[in-house]
């Protein structure tokens, strides 16, 4: 448009000028209105030039190194420092540069995406004091036990770490070493459904609190399954299984083979009727199945192909309760590319040693769930395959250790289990979320336009995801703390809660993450040369000049001297 106007008024220019004769006048007028109206477009388009960029900066965060940004200045006196804090936009301040130095903790990974066209250079701050790595299940159920794991780095000898209850009391505590860095882990058992805050206090030698972080759990039901167990000889493996299954409220058919052809039969928890042959209409209502591994190896191929149908297509899971057998023979469901570990024959399995068989996963398949290398479950269509490398674990049991032994199994029998079919779920990677700080989350389900509604309160956008297609991404900003709860407007029961907590907390944990997520997001691709490239605006000054020039010098010269040129 501003070109075909300016098109239409140089013709009128030059019409308005012409006298019949192409001569010096008209063509000295001719040049000048043309730059005006050039110059006039110019205005209104504001051009730009490419300039390639080459500057360098430093990016303060928390914890940095004096060291570091002292030998840095010392090379590059002029060189400027941005003074990062999470969420503040900085991208701007970029535009002149092309290189940036990171010093510190780092970003938050919700600000990585500023530094895109940046070549960047971490460097790591001080790893802080206190805790650095943590580990607990937020999720949990009547019965299980909350363990609380991680990595203290720095601590004073003499002062002690407590896990406190809801209401403050201690269960659980462990005393610090004067050492550089120290291993940790308390336990308590939760009895009672509901949310719950926990705390991890570290007191001094003299009993005085030195600080406090809240532990946020939730406490689900116990959740009852139908469970068939099949051994071809009654062990004290099953003996001491049969009798925890019973005790957490499983529906529990036990049939052990006496002689060839028969069988005893128990019942938990469930009416009597006897299970004979491997039929899928008499196991297809069983979400797990235990069978040991002589029952396992000992199918015929037609039991076979109906176990595999049932697991596949129903959902079922399988755990075959291991021995040498199983693990050198060959395997028709999955792969389990054990390997002989005749170096190791126990393992720390809740800081108790257990006796285990001679192998070890070495590279379990992407899609198993692995139980700190004692249990592995393979995924093999809708349902799953599992085993361990435990053996004897009845002996927890008499030596009096059956929180131990409860939780082993609870673990086992949760991850093999048959799912429970729900219409989504929610997922989210925060170890903990934050006041005032983006929340992320991912909700799955098969609804074609789901909505996600806040406390009850406001519906929360959602992006579909470009590579799931049952995937779709949300972000919250909560500014409130205490419990939160999103769920999905057309099925309540789809719900997610979270506790949200004052950024106070846990500082040395979030410090020690985000310096491990630094380190991994600015690896040696970020460090390559970047050419950027910045556009830099003509100053429109000097296109007013030359309009006001040369309207000027049309008007005033044929009023000095009408006759001339």
């Amino acid at each position: 448009m501003a070109l075909l106007l300016a098109f239409l008024l140089a013709l009128v220019f030059g019409w308005k000028e012409w006298r019949g004769a192409f001569d010096a006048r008209f063509v000295i007028k001719g040049q000048l209105g043309m730059l005006a109206v050039v110059a006039l477009v110019f205005l209104y388009l504001r051009p730009a030039l490419l300039t390639e960029v080459s500057g360098k900066a430093i990016l303060l965060t928390k914890n940095y190194r004096v060291s570091q940004l002292d030998s840095i200045i010392g090379k590059e006196k002029s060189i400027p420092i941005i003074r990062y804090h999470p969420g503040m936009h900085f991208s701007k301040a970029l535009d002149s540069i092309n290189e940036i130095v990171v010093l510190g903790n780092g970003l938050a990974s919700y600000d990585f995406w500023q530094l895109d066209n940046v070549s960047t250079t971490y460097l790591q701050g001080t790893v802080p004091k206190g805790i650095v790595k943590l580990k607990y299940e937020d999720k949990l159920r009547i019965g299980e036990s909350l363990v609380v794991s991680g990595l203290y780095n720095e601590p004073i000898s003499g002062n002690r770490l407590v896990l406190g209850t809801n209401g403050g009391q201690g269960v659980d505590s462990v005393v610090l070493k004067a050492d550089m860095q120290q291993g940790f882990a308390l336990k308590s058992n939760v009895k009672t459904k509901g949310r719950f805050v926990f705390q991890l206090i570290e007191k001094d030698s003299t009993g005085a609190v030195l600080f406090s972080n809240p532990l946020p759990v939730e406490v689900l039901d116990k959740e009852t399954l139908r469970i068939f167990i099949s051994n071809r000889f009654p062990s004290f493996e099953t003996k001491y299984l049969k009798n925890f299954l019973a005790e957490e409220g499983h529906e529990l058919v036990v049939r052990s083979q006496i002689t060839k052809g028969k069988y005893k039969f128990e019942y938990f928890n469930t009416t009597r009727n006897p299970i004979y042959g491997f039929r899928e209409n008499v196991l297809k209502d069983f979400d797990l199945l235990i069978f040991d591994a002589d029952t396992y190896l000992g199918l015929s191929k037609n039991n076979k192909e109906v176990l595999l149908k049932l697991i596949k297509d129903a959902g079922i899971g399988l755990f075959v309760q291991p021995n040498e057998n199983l693990f050198r023979g060959s395997n028709e469901m999955v792969q389990l590319s054990v390997e002989r570990d005749l170096r190791e024959k126990n393992i720390k399995v809740e800081n108790i040693v257990l006796e285990k068989y001679p192998f070890k996963f070495p590279n379990a398949d992407p899609a198993s769930i692995a139980l700190e290398e004692y249990s592995y479950t393979f995924v093999v269509g809708k349902g799953r395959f599992g085993t361990s490398l435990l053996s004897n674990t009845y002996q927890l049991v008499l030596d009096g250790k059956t929180d131990a032994y409860a939780n082993i199994w609870t673990r086992i029998i949760v991850a093999s289990a048959r799912g429970k079919e729900v219409n989504g779920a929610f997922e989210t990677s925060n170890v903990f979320s934050f006041k005032d700080e983006p929340n992320s989350f991912s909700l799955l389900t098969e609804e074609e336009k789901p909505k996600v509604n806040f406390d009850a309160e406001y519906d929360i956008p959602l992006v579909k995801s470009a590579v799931l297609e049952d995937r779709w991404q949300g972000k919250t900003y909560p500014t409130d703390d205490g419990w939160h709860s999103l769920r999905l407007v057309n099925d309540t029961s789809v719900v997610s809660n979270f506790y949200v907590m004052d950024s106070i907390y846990w500082k040395s944990v979030i410090g020690a993450n985000m310096m491990r997520d630094n380190s991994r997001f600015f690896d040696k691709t970020k460090n390559v040369d970047v050419k950027k490239v910045l556009s830099i605006e003509i100053s429109r000054w000097w296109f007013l000049v030359i309009f006001l020039a040369c309207m000027g010098y049309l008007w005033i010269i044929p009023k000095l001297k009408p006759q001339s040129v």
